[in-house]
């Protein structure tokens, strides 16, 4: 295939350079030869002339040549000359003898292969019955018939029922004289053939001049023909020699040069090159892969046809063929990503999604998509919340979304509570705590730090102080005469309780209570005293005396220690 595509390719180059033909021919290969009136030049493609086509000459491409033109020849019995049928001018007639049937003849160059004969008589004559002869030799004897006119006209081109080879044309009238004021005998030029020379030879041999009726060629067909005449153009999509290969990616469907194989009218979206076999190189789509692709994720990823992409986008374009960058607020591939708070509105980056200039008060991290930690707000979470409950304030302006913390108030809630208040917003009442030139109670928990002014008890100072107690901590009343004692400073509001002899027993025993237990308390502090004396003033005793080896009278009357000091009892109990 890589050798029959070079082949191909070093042919239509040499189609090319062939076009600057020399003077006087014309044709893809020069191979054929201009007929222009005045041996003009002819166009190099058609063969067309400018001033028309030579006398002897005739056709699109003057590649009809009327052979009988100016050839030698003769008639019966002439009235006129017989060469003036062949002079090229209708006007001027030839004629044989009104009275006696007449012929007329013609001798060509050479001998060439007659299928039509074109002749003219005059205005008011006919050519019925006329008979055409040819033959190698002049003698009618040795020509063979060609064609008969049926027709009652003035003129008529007479195709012959079998093409005859000659180089001698006799025209007879069995019926009277032969009047011919033009006569064509058509033959074609070199490489064309057929009834009115109207094709060209496809011979494989390029030198081959193809039978000029049929096409035939004995060398075969050209690339892109087919059949016994190479009259059969290759179809269904072929193309070449033997039309044994096919076309390319033509526009619409339309077949190729049958012959080169070539998309005469382009080729189609997604293909290129001179057979349009070859598909879009990467990043290229469309009519001629002219159209770079969008932004697609990958290499060569955009449909040939199309140029959608088939894997997306690359990070900050959008779109079918991913030629949009990402809409504000947007980022990444596909524009999947949503920017986050970046300062002042702007966009982020639609690539990564970093805010540039930063974020927006009360936003922070890359992406500007983390609100402020707990407790702080303002430009890069720079500031901290004011006493806030939870802690929670506007990322943007610090104000407090669930109030104030207990003890604070104020739209900001930086301001204290006043004092003798505390808690939620400052509205509750301390209780009645001792001051002590100080605020009076806890602004968070309204407990009083410095305990209670005298008369209350309890953390906030609230509760007061029960019947028979008063001042700080609540202390037990005095014996008040009748009604307990003042709850602030204890004074017994009707006096003490009075003691007389008309109190009976009770003070009797009162005293008697009061008298033992303060001579209890004084014998005890004596023995106390006693024990004491001793300690420090009587010497040390031995450590044993043992008075059991003393048995006589005496010495149980006077006892004798054995380093023993006797203790003087009388002595001992004065003391006492």
């Amino acid at each position: 295939m890589c050798i029959v595509n070079l082949s191909i390719l070093i042919f239509l180059f040499w189609i090319q350079i062939s076009s600057a033909c020399q003077e006087g021919k014309f044709g893809d290969d020069c191979m054929y030869t201009c007929h222009c009136h005045g041996d003009t030049r002819c166009d190099i493609t058609s063969g067309a002339c400018l001033l028309g086509c030579a006398l002897d000459w005739s056709g699109p491409s003057c590649q009809r040549e009327n052979v009988a033109f100016g050839r030698p020849t003769r008639q019966k019995e002439g009235q006129s000359e017989a060469s003036l049928a062949v002079d090229g001018d209708p006007g001027t007639c030839s004629s044989t003898r009104e009275d006696v049937p007449g012929w007329w003849s013609v001798t060509l160059d050479s001998a060439v292969n007659v299928s039509r004969v074109a002749i003219v008589t005059e205005r008011t004559g006919s050519i019925l019955d006329w008979k055409v002869y040819v033959g190698p030799e002049g003698s009618i004897l040795s020509m063979s018939l060609c064609a008969t006119a049926h027709v009652h006209t003035s003129g008529a081109t007479l195709p012959c029922d079998v093409p005859t080879r000659g180089n001698h044309v006799m025209v007879v009238n069995r019926a009277g004289p032969v009047v011919i004021c033009d006569i064509k005998i058509i033959h074609c030029s070199p490489s064309w053939y057929g009834e009115d020379c109207s094709h060209t030879c496809n011979c494989k041999d390029l030198t081959e001049v193809c039978d000029t009726v049929t096409g035939a060629c004995a060398s075969g067909c050209s690339p892109g023909w087919l059949g016994d005449d190479c009259k059969k153009a290759c179809k269904n999509g072929t193309y070449g020699a033997g039309c044994s290969y096919q076309c390319g990616k033509c526009k619409d469907d339309t077949p190729c040069d049958h012959v080169t194989g070539t998309c005469l009218n382009g080729c189609e979206r997604g293909w290129t090159g001179i057979f349009c076999r070859e598909q879009c190189s990467k990043d290229t789509f469309g009519e001629d892969c002219v159209t770079s692709c969008g932004r697609c994720y990958g290499v060569g990823a955009c449909d040939i046809i199309t140029g959608n992409c088939m894997h997306g986008c690359e990070t900050g374009f959008t779109g079918p063929k991913c030629l949009l960058e990402c809409p504000s607020g947007t980022f990444g591939r596909g524009c999947s990503g949503t920017c986050g708070q970046c300062a002042g509105g702007e966009p982020c980056d639609v690539t990564i999604g970093i805010c540039v200039q930063g974020c927006d008060p009360g936003w922070t991290g890359a992406f500007c998509n983390q609100m402020c930690p707990r407790g702080q707000f303002g430009p890069r979470c720079s500031r901290e919340c004011h006493q806030c409950k939870e802690g929670r304030c506007n990322g943007t302006s610090g104000r407090c979304l669930l109030g104030c913390a207990y003890g604070f108030r104020g739209v900001d809630c930086a301001e204290t509570c006043p004092l003798t208040t505390y808690g939620v917003n400052c509205s509750s009442q301390c209780g009645n705590c001792h001051q002590d030139g100080k605020r009076q109670c806890d602004v968070t928990s309204g407990i009083c730090p410095h305990g209670c002014q005298p008369g209350y008890k309890g953390d906030w100072c609230t509760e007061a102080c029960e019947p028979g107690f008063y001042g700080d901590g609540c202390n037990q009343c005095g014996m008040c005469d009748g009604a307990v004692c003042d709850a602030i400073s204890g004074e017994c509001p009707s006096g003490c309780v009075p003691f007389s002899d008309e109190d009976g027993p009770q003070l009797k025993v009162f005293l008697g209570i009061m008298l033992t237990l303060v001579g209890s308390i004084m014998a005890l502090v004596t023995f106390c005293l006693v024990l004491i004396w001793r300690r420090e003033h009587l010497p040390d005793m031995p450590s044993s005396c043992d008075v059991s080896q003393h048995n006589d009278e005496e010495d149980r009357i006077h006892p004798k220690m054995n380093g023993c000091v006797p203790v003087d009892i009388e002595e001992t109990t004065e003391l006492i």
